[in-house]
């Protein structure tokens, strides 16, 4: 009797298609030729074009033999038969680890062996590559040879005391853990990693913020030095242009940095003097995800009225005039002359009268009419990219009322410290400097208080 053969699937294994994720890369999602199961990989791109592109010349078949090579180094064992066991302990070695096609887990393995195993399962370079520094720090501290059911919490013990002065350590236990937790599942064991406890991250603790804060002679002198650079062309520099408005809009307002840079001209009323950090998934997410309005001090407001001027006049010398302002202006004045040599200085001034700006984004790379406050060559500034340029700054600059050690500490971030202290010296409640700084908890805010005054409040 014949066996009965399964229908095909109304859906087909080879069938492709591509979804953008959260982050704006597009996915290829297919078919396993063997399993039926939907797989997906990465195109790398976020141009659907590109994206289509790399589906209609995607090889299935390649790709499947690409994916088995990439852990093929512990798997190989099932087609070459070799002596498994540990001439000294008699424990499993990395050539027992089988295929995960079939068979289960040794429970017997070493811990050498079902880290090796458990490597090869992560198709990202940057991923694999960083699992694998957790992992050859665990097997620097435990004996290689050691059966996994065997580990005690002595030795993973003194692992944690070897990683205590590293600031991965919590990172590294997590994912040794959870790497652990993958075994115990398939062998139907226990965690050897449950027993112990996970230990804290660095930095986390109580530490009064007050000492991260710039004194007045360090804002003056870093202000000045990177005022440099903002004078200058914006299309001739590179990034540090932009360090000059970040640091002043931190200092006189204590958002955070990635706040500042997610900024827009529509979050600003100019006639009631206040700014609104706005909680927007199309746009830009708070930390604690709640909206808040800040009132602007006069100095924040006359440095905001000048840096809008100083995009405009660059905008319109450097890259020409926005086509819907300019033919906004033409209905408005048809007997205005486009050609004329004055007409740019009229766009100006008629600009900073207009009530109603094109909603586009103020910290952007970008040299076209834009929205945000701090704007470089048409792309958004990360957080990461405008953190970094300080610290390179920093590094090279040279700073005659900042000595090496402490250049050495300062970070960009610190300018929301500061502002914070500077409040709570001029006596500013918790609970509005709290708002003001869009904390979730008033914990966080005591910790702008003096370290006397912190005991008597806080209780520790």
């Amino acid at each position: 009797m014949s066996a009965k053969i399964k229908p095909e699937s109304k859906k087909s294994r080879k069938e492709l298609t591509i979804y953008r994720n959260k982050s704006g890369i597009f996915d290829l999602w297919y078919y396993h030729p063997v399993t039926g199961a939907r797989n997906k990989t990465s195109t790398g791109t976020r141009n659907e074009v590109d994206a289509h592109n790399l589906m209609l010349n995607f090889d299935l078949d390649a790709h499947i033999r690409k994916q088995t090579r990439k852990n093929s180094s512990a798997r190989a064992a099932k087609d070459q038969p070799k002596d498994t066991t540990s001439a000294t302990t008699g424990a499993t070695t990395a050539i027992d680890v089988p295929s995960p096609s079939g068979g289960m887990i040794h429970p017997d393995m070493t811990v050498e062996a079902w880290l090796m195993y458990d490597e090869g399962h992560y198709d990202s370079k940057s991923t694999r590559s960083y699992f694998r520094s957790a992992y050859r720090s665990f097997l620097n501290a435990i004996p290689r040879t050691t059966i996994v059911s065997e580990l005690t919490p002595v030795q993973v013990n003194q692992w944690k005391e070897s990683m205590k002065t590293m600031p991965v350590a919590h990172n590294y236990y997590v994912i040794v853990k959870a790497s652990f937790q993958r075994w115990a599942r398939a062998t139907d064991k226990r965690n050897p990693l449950d027993r112990v406890d996970t230990p804290k991250p660095q930095n986390k603790g109580r530490t009064n913020k007050r000492q991260y804060s710039w004194s007045l002679q360090e804002q003056e002198a870093i202000l000045k030095a990177t005022k440099v650079f903002y004078d200058r062309q914006w299309r001739k520099d590179n990034l540090r242009i932009c360090l000059y408005p970040v640091i002043r809009i931190g200092l006189n307002s204590g958002m955070r940095t990635d706040e500042i840079l997610h900024l827009r001209w529509t979050d600003i009323d100019w006639r009631a003097g206040t700014m609104k950090v706005i909680n927007d998934p199309s746009h830009h997410q708070t930390k604690t995800r709640t909206e808040r309005t800040l009132k602007m001090s006069p100095e924040l407001i006359a440095f905001l009225g000048e840096h809008r001027m100083k995009l405009e006049i660059e905008w319109t010398q450097n890259r020409g005039m926005n086509e819907g302002l300019r033919e906004r202006i033409l209905r408005e004045f048809p007997d205005l002359d486009p050609e004329h040599e004055g007409f740019a200085a009229f766009v100006r001034r008629y600009y900073n009268t207009m009530q109603d700006v094109p909603d586009e984004q103020i910290f952007t790379r970008n040299r076209k009419q834009s929205d945000l406050v701090v704007n470089f060559r048409n792309m958004k500034i990360r957080e990461s990219s405008i953190s970094h340029a300080f610290r390179d700054f920093m590094d090279k600059v040279e700073l005659e009322e900042i000595t090496q050690d402490r250049k050495d500490k300062i970070l960009l971030y610190h300018t929301r410290h500061t502002w914070g202290t500077v409040q709570v010296d001029n006596g500013c409640n918790l609970i509005d400097l709290m708002y003001a700084m869009g904390h979730s908890s008033i914990t966080t805010s005591q910790l702008y208080l003096e370290p006397k005054v912190m005991k008597s409040v806080v209780g520790i």
